[in-house]
């Protein structure tokens, strides 16, 4: 009898450049080892923090899909990647993986965490949002 396939963890990152949410995701999946399956989608297509993974891992890189001029179109070509990948589950880091989380719904994929991980560098200082008093208050 052939043991059931891992389970496939599909994670969408603005970047897969080296930082924290990155580090934290191959630390986790190195920990895990071959319990799971797991494949990467870098909006930017940066994928420096891959050295910080396990050689051994099941590990796939996927190009995003191409840019859409508008949020429907956008959120199609999502969705028609996701039900592609078939993942177990989707996390989606940070703000810039929204879309996805968006097209997840449309997909028909249950099993979603999304994670944010606080303010960039260009959001900390009260003129980068204008004259939001709410935004001022976080400093």
């Amino acid at each position: 009898m052939t043991p059931p396939a891992a389970m496939l963890i599909l994670h969408v990152f603005p970047s897969f450049a080296v930082g924290g949410a990155q580090m934290r995701m191959a630390t986790l999946a190195n920990r895990f080892g071959a319990r799971f399956r797991h494949a990467i989608v870098a909006l930017d297509r940066q994928t420096g923090c891959r050295g910080h993974l396990d050689p051994g891992l099941d590990v796939t890189f996927i190009d995003p899909p191409a840019s859409a001029p508008s949020l429907p179109g956008r959120l199609r070509r999502i969705r028609a990647m996701l039900r592609e990948i078939g993942p177990d589950l989707l996390i989606t880091s940070n703000w810039g993986s929204i879309e996805w989380a968006m097209a997840r719904s449309l997909a028909g994929i249950r099993r979603h965490i999304h994670t944010e991980d606080g303010f960039g560098p260009e959001e900390v200082h009260p003129r980068a949002c204008g004259e939001h008093s709410s935004c001022k208050d976080l400093i």
